[in-house]
């Protein structure tokens, strides 16, 4: 048992030190089929000068005394911290930062840095979630030189997306586009490898209070000879509209209805929200970042909760109980609406409130939270194009990202072709499908044209065999009937396709008000072993396509 498992474990050592190239080489190329040229979303990539290009790598940590740092936070450090410390970076369109940990430089950083371990410096700084600015710690430390090279083994290993030359170029790329010394990064919102267009008016509408924003897709690959491109498509993803507060409530209030319920004109002094109403409002509004418009400040806040009106809500002020309504009415005037809820938002131990007439949606915010199906289907709906009209968009928004004026690529040597690849690619016979005999006992055989057949007078060629079936309804008692008709239906459709089936299904189960999909189910399970039914198939009837997913 130990000498084998000291060869399999030698074996495995060999096996890993094979270069990567030798084990992916493609053997040769297929020849079925009828030859074409096909344009893929693939631009390659050009080197503006001659010989090896070779970059720096940088690791730098930005900690805040209080705030846990996102994406967004760190490129606004960082690129102000470039700007004013020039004597170490110099030219800033010679950096290229990830917005996290990653750091690629043209030339080497001017660094005090005498010993291995790293200097940190101060650096005061004011985020979008704060009043005043903060003094932060930022250490930079060299890790290292980047050669752009895609022959060797680690330029195509399963994690080079996060080091080498591939991690370098999708960086790159993001530049222009996420860093805010470049004005054309005011145009986008970066979003990991994905850069969405912000309108100018206003996005697609998806209901709910949120818009569907399109952008661009950028990503480096390492395509056949080992040569690197950029794989560039089109991409889609919602953002909140950029309106007041008390419009996104009136929005998901009204949810996907066509005729509007909700609007803020309708909104009175003693307006206030029922119950059911809260309910729905809690999970939709948690999260959201917001700004207030009382108070000449460019703070944004994140929602923490919904909480009851400005005229309940009560606390002491100078020895005296007031509620926020009153707090309000001395401080900055009084309020239009103080029976509609408030907000928290701060942390548990130090909780702000705000009234929600005061409070605006935070700009470019992306949508995280669970599409509705109905915003599922209005998506496909707008994303969804044939092949050639998704191409043409490519190369539309390639030409106006206008890569070849971006002064990051140039100032690293690199460029990209405005026009996509043409690979070779082959259109392969279609399968011939065979289908049950016919009525003279003679075999059917289609052949599939465009990748669609008709099939509806054949049988199948090996039908299966149904003893018995069941039907589960979760519509409304009254549409009894219509599940009759549809079950008798259902029976025509399978025995025309050879499927035996029997006249009527084994039992009929009604859902009750109440029940989910795993009660009704176990009903149904409990009730067959007691009664001794066999049953080969369950149709179940939904009353909304959101309870397909459970």
């Amino acid at each position: 048992m130990c000498e084998q498992s000291q060869d399999t474990n030698v074996a495995a050592d060999e096996v890993l030190q094979l270069r990567l190239k030798e084990l992916v080489k493609r053997p040769g190329y297929g020849t079925v089929g009828k030859p074409i040229k096909l344009a893929c979303n693939y631009f390659p990539l050009i080197k503006l000068q001659k010989g090896d290009i070779m970059v720096n790598r940088y690791h730098i940590d930005i900690q805040h005394p209080r705030l846990k740092l996102n994406c967004d936070d760190n490129r606004d450090i960082f690129w102000a911290y470039a700007v004013k410390r020039s004597d170490i970076f110099g030219d800033p369109f010679k950096l290229a930062y990830d917005g996290m940990n990653t750091l690629f430089t043209v030339d080497k950083l001017h660094l005090k840095q005498v010993s291995e371990k790293a200097d940190t410096e101060k650096f005061s700084f004011k985020t979008a979630r704060e009043n005043k600015p903060s003094e932060l710690s930022i250490l930079i430390k060299f890790t290292g030189l980047v050669h752009l090279d895609f022959r060797n083994a680690e330029a195509g290993s399963l994690d080079e997306r996060k080091k080498g030359p591939i991690q370098f170029l999708d960086i790159l790329f993001a530049q222009g586009r996420s860093s805010p010394i470049f004005e054309l990064s005011k145009s986008f919102k970066a979003v990991r490898n994905s850069f969405y267009c912000i309108p100018q008016g206003a996005g697609a509408d998806m209901k709910y209070g949120i818009e569907l924003w399109r952008g661009l897709f950028i990503s480096a690959r390492v395509i056949d000879g080992f040569r690197p491109a950029i794989n560039i498509d089109v991409s889609h993803s919602c953002f909140y509209k950029r309106q007041s507060l008390i419009n996104l409530i009136c929005d998901i209030l009204n949810g996907d209805e066509r005729e509007v319920k909700f609007h803020p004109n309708q909104l009175r002094l003693d307006t206030r929200l029922q119950p059911e109403q809260l309910s729905l409002l809690i999970p939709e509004l948690k999260g959201v970042s917001i700004h207030t418009t009382h108070r000449n400040q460019d703070r944004i806040y994140r929602i923490k909760d919904i909480l009851s009106t400005a005229v309940s809500m009560k606390f002491k002020r100078d020895g005296k109980e007031v509620s926020v309504a009153e707090y309000f009415r001395d401080v900055y005037g009084p309020l239009k609406y103080p029976n509609l809820p408030l907000v928290q938002v701060g942390s548990k131990t130090k909780a702000i409130y705000f009234p929600v007439e005061l409070c605006q949606v935070a700009n470019c915010q992306r949508y995280n939270k669970k599409l509705k199906a109905c915003q599922t289907t209005s998506i496909i709906r707008f994303a969804s194009t044939d092949a050639p009209t998704r191409n043409l968009k490519c190369i539309d928004m390639v030409k106006k990202s206008n890569f070849n004026s971006d002064p990051f690529l140039k100032s690293f040597g690199v460029q990209i072709k405005a026009e996509p690849m043409i690979v070779d690619g082959r259109v392969l016979p279609p399968p011939r499908l065979e289908y049950g005999k016919g009525n003279g006992g003679r075999q059917i055989i289609l052949t599939p044209k465009d990748g669609a057949w008709n099939s509806n007078e054949f049988k199948f060629f090996e039908s299966a065999y149904c003893e018995s079936f069941g039907f589960v309804s979760f519509l409304p008692p009254h549409k009894a009937s219509m599940l009759q008709e549809f079950c008798l239906q259902i029976v025509r459709t399978c025995r025309s396709t050879g499927i035996e089936m029997p006249d009527s299904p084994k039992f009929y189960e009604q859902a009750r008000k109440n029940d989910t999909v795993e009660m009704v189910f176990k009903r149904i399970a409990d009730k067959c072993d007691r009664d001794g039914i066999k049953c080969d198939l369950v149709f179940v009837a939904l009353f909304s396509s959101e309870q397909y997913g459970n």
